[in-house]
């Protein structure tokens, strides 16, 4: 069997639908390659660990605690925290076209 040319995925996109009955979460995920930055490609995943969906309503919570901030006059809702940006290797890199990204690993 060959070895992969990659050693991470990370997330990419997400995607929640919460308005059905059901809620539905797809996520996109990168091969990338930490050491040299590189994307190998991608996948999806639409099947969810009992912590991951636990996560998620925590993440829902939070989102409409955040909105509900900004829409109500409440002082009991926390200030907003800085987004932190994301990984700065893999597609980033590509999407920046960085040099490095662009030549072709030989082997």
């Amino acid at each position: 069997m060959r070895e992969a040319k990659f050693d991470r995925i990370v997330l990419m996109k997400l995607t929640v639908e919460l308005t059905s009955a059901q809620a539905e979460m797809t996520a996109t995920g990168a091969f990338v390659n930490t050491r040299t930055g590189q994307t190998h490609g991608s996948t999806k995943g639409s099947t969810w660990s009992e912590e991951t969906v636990q996560a998620l309503v925590r993440l829902r919570e939070s989102i409409e605690a955040d909105m509900e901030r900004v829409h109500f006059a409440d002082d009991r809702l926390s200030s907003p925290s800085p987004l932190k940006p994301g990984p700065t290797t893999g597609l980033g890199e590509y999407l920046k076209k960085d040099d490095k990204t662009d030549e072709v690993a030989q082997g």
